[in-house]
């Protein structure tokens, strides 16, 4: 169903406003697609804490909305997969090559160089979404 796809694949176009208001908001360039949208421009709409925690009674930080940052490799790989898909030329020229273009110079603007002298992607959530940064709270020294 390539109309269906296509469809899909320009909503992502659509919601680049807000891809790119989430960026700038995160001290970054280009496109950062949200974890959570609700509107093609609004960026951003998880909260930023939810609940209590129990032993600490400090509110929770809701880390996916600012660090969990695969959605724009998604992104990036879905409009690749379309066209790969269905060829679909015109796609690419109005839409496409512009979405890969803005996911490339985000990953650029999040890259920091380390201590090796290697260009690293740190500050970000891994499999355990939920605890991370929890965690590393709680073995930090006092």
């Amino acid at each position: 169903m390539p109309e269906v796809a296509r469809s899909l694949e320009e909503y992502r176009y659509l919601s680049l406003p807000g891809a790119h208001a989430k960026a700038r908001h995160n001290g970054c360039v280009g496109a950062q697609f949200p974890w959570e949208s609700a509107w093609l421009d609004d960026g951003e709409v998880t909260p930023e804490y939810m609940g209590t925690d129990v032993v600490t009674g400090q509110l929770i930080k809701v880390w996916s909305g600012f660090i969990e940052i695969h959605i724009t490799s998604d992104v990036a790989f879905g409009v690749w997969q379309y066209y790969v898909c269905t060829g679909d030329q015109d796609y690419m020229d109005k839409y496409g090559y512009e979405l890969i273009f803005d996911c490339a110079k985000f990953w650029l603007s999040r890259l920091e160089e380390g201590a090796d002298g290697l260009l690293h992607i740190n500050d970000v959530v891994g499999p355990d979404e939920y605890n991370e940064r929890r965690r590393s709270q709680m073995t930090a020294p006092s």
